[in-house]
């Protein structure tokens, strides 16, 4: 759902949000499927790659490629995620924020895209909190290229 384009006429990165039910998908699952490069390289098509740059006890340093139309240069962006269990154990929150890593400067090859704040919460289904989890996620995001030009 696209929430805004423009302040005082200033793009600003797109910002969406969407809820998605998982059924028959554990909170525990959802929750390597979103933060683990080996599971999310296997499910996410649009996801060429996932790969974890740094690792320390509060956050992790990612650096994402990812799949756009045959008529647009595929994108990567580098960001900084931190995963917590929220006080009730029946949700996660992860957040994300704009991060670089020296390995992975801006190349020819993909087109750099930037993110302001994002995050992902993940809660227990209440209807089926064994077998089944909810996904709410707010992107604030710039494609970059000519596309941050169409959709800033």
């Amino acid at each position: 759902e696209f929430l805004y384009r423009c302040v005082d006429g200033k793009a600003l990165p797109l910002l969406t949000k969407g809820r998605v039910r998982l059924d028959g998908v554990s909170i525990e699952t959802a929750l390597k499927m979103l933060t683990k490069p080996e599971w999310r390289n296997d499910w996410d098509r649009d996801f060429l790659q996932m790969r974890v740059l740094e690792q320390n006890d509060d956050h992790s340093t990612i650096h994402w490629r990812i799949r756009f139309p045959f008529c647009f240069k595929d994108r990567d962006m580098v960001q900084c995620a931190a995963v917590r269990r929220l006080d009730n154990e029946d949700a996660y929150v992860i957040v994300y924020k704009e991060g670089n890593h020296p390995s992975q400067e801006p190349t020819g090859r993909y087109v750099r895209m930037t993110t302001g704040f994002s995050c992902s919460i993940l809660r227990r289904d209440p209807n089926d909190p064994i077998t089944s989890s909810t996904l709410f996620a707010l992107a604030n995001v710039s494609y970059g290229g000519v596309l941050a030009w169409i959709m800033p």
